[in-house]
């Protein structure tokens, strides 16, 4: 597991099977020994952003349940209650609130539908620093 150790996934695209296959697997070991893992403080007094360009309930609380069994907090962000800059809209470019939200936590989850992705997706660069 240590190759994937420190590796971004932002595109399944970007992993071979057999990588996928093992961060699938050690997830299935997280479930099956949820609360008897060696890893399962991982996260013991540390944030990870959750960045919803389209709410869904059930990744919302997936996320908060496993941040906190995992000794963390899952922390909500909705794009519309932030003043990023967009086409239509003045405010903080994309990268300067990146770069902040990295110094925070140790890791963002990004929900965003496809139809809003060639818009969103021209920060894919800065997302992969």
């Amino acid at each position: 597991m240590s190759e994937l150790y420190g590796r971004d996934l932002i595109t399944t695209q970007d992993w071979s099977v057999e990588e996928i296959e093992k961060a699938l697997d050690l997830a299935f070991e997280f479930k099956a020994n949820r609360y008897d893992h060696p890893l399962n403080n991982c996260l013991d007094r540390r944030t990870f952003f959750m960045f919803f360009y389209n709410p869904s309930v059930r990744t919302r609380q997936s996320f908060e349940a496993a941040a906190t069994e995992l000794g963390g907090h899952a922390q909500f962000l909705e794009p519309k209650s932030m003043r990023l800059k967009t086409s239509k809209s003045a405010g903080e470019t994309i990268e300067d609130a990146a770069n902040v939200m990295s110094r925070y936590a140790v890791g963002i989850g990004i929900r965003i539908l496809e139809t809003a992705l060639e818009y969103y997706g021209q920060g894919e660069e800065i997302l992969r620093r």
